[in-house]
C-alpha cells in the first residue's frame, strides 16, 4: 500500500453531538481509522467498533503510540489546552471550531505549532463544502472582490457555556477572512435581535469588516432563524456569486444591473442566474480527509490553524466592540 493510501489511525476527544457527527463521518472515509475515543458518556462504546478503545482521561490519546492524530470535539474553552498538549506528543490535530476563546491562546496555539512542525486544522466546515471550492475556483476570472455578504444559523443550540458570537461567528468569519484577508481594518459590531425562549436566551448579531482597500464583509448570525440558513454573497466586479447551502442549486452567478444598489435576490427573481455545477460530497467527510492525506503527506501544514487564530482575534475585536459599543 503506497503512503497516499495508508490507513491514518486517529482518536477522538469528545463524544457530545458534534463528536457523535464526527465519528460516523470518520466511519464513512475509507483510508482513516478511529482507533480510540476519550468520553465519559457510556453511551460511547455502541457508536464505535469494538477495536476501538475507549478512554476517561483525553491524556492517554496523547500517549497512544499507534495514534497520528487526534481530533477534538469538545466544549471550546478546552481546544487550546488540549490542541497545544497533542501537538507537544506529536500528535497531529484536527481541533473543531472556534480555535481559542482570545487571541492570546490562539496565539499559543500558533507557536506550539509551528515549533513542533506537526499537521494542525482548525475545522471551519462550510470552508470544505464543494460549492465553496468551487466559488473559490472562479474567483481569479471574476476579481477583484468588492465585498461580501453572509448569514448563517439555525434555532439553537442555545449553550450555556459559549455565547453566540464564538458559537455561531466563526462561520462566517471565516469565509471573510479567507476571501478578503486575515487582518480588517475596523471591526463593527451590533446586536440585532436578542429574546428569551423556553430553551434558552438567543440572539443575532451583525458583524461588519472594513479592509484597507475599501471592501467589506457585511456578516449576521445567530440561534434564532427559522428555519435554517446558511448563505454566502461575494460581489465581484460585474456580477456576484451566491452560494446557498440549502438551495437545490448551492452555487449561481448573477450579472449585475446597472441600477444602483441592485440586491443580488432581485437578479435571481427575475431569471438572470447562472447555475454553476457542483460535485463534491459532505462537508465534514471532506475536511477528515483533508487532514488525513495532510498526515500521509508528512509535511507542516497550519494554513487552516492559521486561519482559525486569525478568526479568534476578529472575534475577539468584535467582543470588545459589544462591550464598547464603537469598532475596535
Amino acid at each position: 500500500m503506497s503512503r497516499k493510501e495508508r490507513v491514518v489511525r486517529l482518536g477522538l476527544v469528545g463524544a457530545g453531538a458534534w463528536g457523535r457527527k464526527l465519528i460516523a463521518a470518520i466511519g464513512r472515509r475509507p483510508g482513516i481509522d478511529l482507533r480510540a475515543v476519550a468520553s465519559r458518556n457510556p453511551a460511547t462504546r455502541s457508536l464505535v467498533s469494538e477495536k476501538c478503545a475507549i478512554h476517561e482521561d483525553w491524556r492517554a490519546l496523547t500517549r497512544d503510540a499507534a495514534i497520528e492524530g487526534v481530533v477534538i470535539a469538545t466544549p471550546p474553552a478546552l481546544h487550546a489546552e488540549m490542541t497545544i498538549a497533542c501537538l507537544a506528543a506529536g500528535k497531529a490535530v484536527f481541533v473543531e471550531k472556534p480555535l481559542a476563546l482570545d487571541a492570546a491562546s490562539a496565539e499559543s496555539v500558533l507557536a506550539q505549532a509551528n515549533k513542533t512542525g506537526v499537521v494542525a486544522m482548525t475545522d471551519h466546515v462550510h470552508l470544505f463544502h464543494p460549492a465553496y471550492d468551487e466559488l473559490k475556483r472562479r474567483l481569479p476570472a471574476l476579481s477583484p472582490i468588492h465585498g461580501l455578504r453572509a448569514r448563517g444559523g439555525r434555532r439553537g443550540p442555545f449553550r450555556a457555556e459559549v455565547s453566540v458570537l464564538w458559537d455561531w461567528g466563526p462561520h462566517d468569519v471565516a469565509f471573510a477572512l479567507d476571501l478578503l484577508g486575515l487582518e480588517p481594518k475596523r471591526v463593527r459590531a451590533e446586536v440585532r435581535q436578542r429574546r428569551s425562549t423556553p430553551e434558552g436566551s438567543g440572539e443575532i448579531l451583525a458583524l461588519r469588516l472594513h479592509y484597507d482597500d475599501g471592501a467589506t464583509a457585511e456578516l449576521e448570525f445567530g440561534n434564532l432563524y427559522d428555519p435554517p440558513v446558511r448563505e454566502l454573497i461575494v460581489r465581484c466586479e460585474d456580477s456576484d456569486i451566491v452560494l446557498d447551502e440549502y438551495a437545490e442549486t448551492p452555487l449561481v452567478r448573477l450579472p449585475r444591473r446597472e441600477t444602483e444598489g441592485c440586491l443580488p435576490e432581485e437578479n435571481a427573481a427575475e431569471g438572470r442566474a447562472k447555475i454553476i455545477p457542483v460535485v463534491g460530497g459532505p462537508p465534514l467527510d471532506r475536511a477528515l480527509a483533508a487532514f488525513a492525506d495532510r498526515i500521509r503527506a508528512g509535511r507542516p501544514d497550519v494554513v487552516h490553524l492559521i486561519l482559525g487564530a486569525a478568526v479568534t482575534k476578529v472575534l475577539a475585536r468584535a467582543e470588545n466592540a459589544l462591550k464598547l459599543g464603537k469598532p475596535a
